[in-house]
């Protein structure tokens, strides 16, 4: 099975309403593995694998945010999957 990595940084009142629990949710609802951070920018980090179309519906639901963020940025990266993430967690 084909798999691959994005790696999103995303900007804008991210940090405070729920941003990396919706994450989380997305994530194990799409058996996407990885994981999500705060960044000391205000932003929020996204590292996630899966196979195509898993990342494909994961970042479009992460562009758009849960209901109180105010996305206005993603930069998006693709990056090697890493086989050693087993599941979706939160880092601090």
């Amino acid at each position: 099975m084909e798999t691959t990595g994005r790696q999103m940084v995303i900007s804008g009142r991210v940090q405070g309403v729920g941003f990396r629990y919706f994450c989380v949710r997305h994530a194990q609802r799409l058996g996407v593995r990885g994981f999500v951070k705060n960044l000391t920018d205000g932003s929020v980090m996204v590292r996630a694998y899966g196979t195509p179309s898993q990342i494909e519906e994961f970042t479009r639901l992460m562009r758009k945010g849960p209901a109180f963020a105010q996305i206005t940025g993603a930069e998006t990266d693709i990056v090697p999957d890493d086989p050693e993430a087993e599941f979706f967690e939160v880092r601090y």
